[in-house]
């Protein structure tokens, strides 16, 4: 499988373990027009956008988790392979509406925003990729001597191999790589997407 051209991303398929077994992934939508059968049945469905967005901020992390669950978002709380921690959320919509009028007695956000990413499945008109970015996810402990490894506190059997790059490329080959020195059952589910908005690269030094 070759990697689709920018401004597509190309469905997470395929996958299997070293002993042929077939991995089901959880692959985003990628949106767009998709073209059913051939001649006279051949039809045209537009596949909505799949979109998310995090918000990483500096606070408390059990107010944090409070905060996310009273207000519909995901709270994470990750771990990078270095050991630093990153206080986050992930939204379908921009949670930063929820944050704008969190302050305390002396106006001050309680919850200081250090970085928004927005990424989706598919570029629109007029918009440029940031990076594209795979996530294969595991529950379980994983190897840390990987570069792109990382878990998410809250969810303690939740680990994450991730790779970033400024082109599109082949996540199902990202994928088996990854997934080759795991045991099948700690696989979870793979993503794919682009990345669109990050205001703070850094955070992530050495991803790219």
């Amino acid at each position: 499988m070759n990697p689709e051209p920018a401004g597509r991303v190309a469905p997470v398929t395929n996958l299997g373990t070293e002993a042929g077994a077939p991995i089901v992934t959880n692959a985003a939508g990628h949106g767009g027009p998709v073209t059913l059968g051939a001649g006279e049945t051949k039809i045209t469905l537009e596949v909505p956008r799949f979109e998310e967005w995090h918000v990483t901020i500096l606070g408390d992390p059990i107010a944090w988790h409070a905060f996310c669950l009273e207000h519909g978002l995901k709270p994470l709380y990750i771990e990078l392979q270095n050991g630093e921690l990153q206080l986050m959320c992930a939204s379908a919509h921009d949670p930063r509406y929820f944050l704008s009028g969190v302050v305390d007695e002396d106006e001050r956000p309680i919850f200081p925003v250090v970085r928004v990413k927005h990424e989706v499945s598919a570029l629109r008109d007029g918009e440029t990729a940031v990076y594209y970015e795979a996530h294969v996810k595991f529950n379980g402990p994983w190897r840390t001597d990987r570069k792109g490894v990382s878990r998410d506190l809250f969810r303690v059997q939740r680990w994450y191999m991730t790779k970033r790059s400024r082109a599109p490329f082949d996540a199902d080959a990202h994928a088996k790589l990854s997934t080759s020195q795991a045991r099948p059952s700690r696989f979870a589910e793979v993503e794919y997407e682009v990345c669109i908005l990050d205001t703070n690269p850094k955070l992530d030094e050495g991803w790219l």
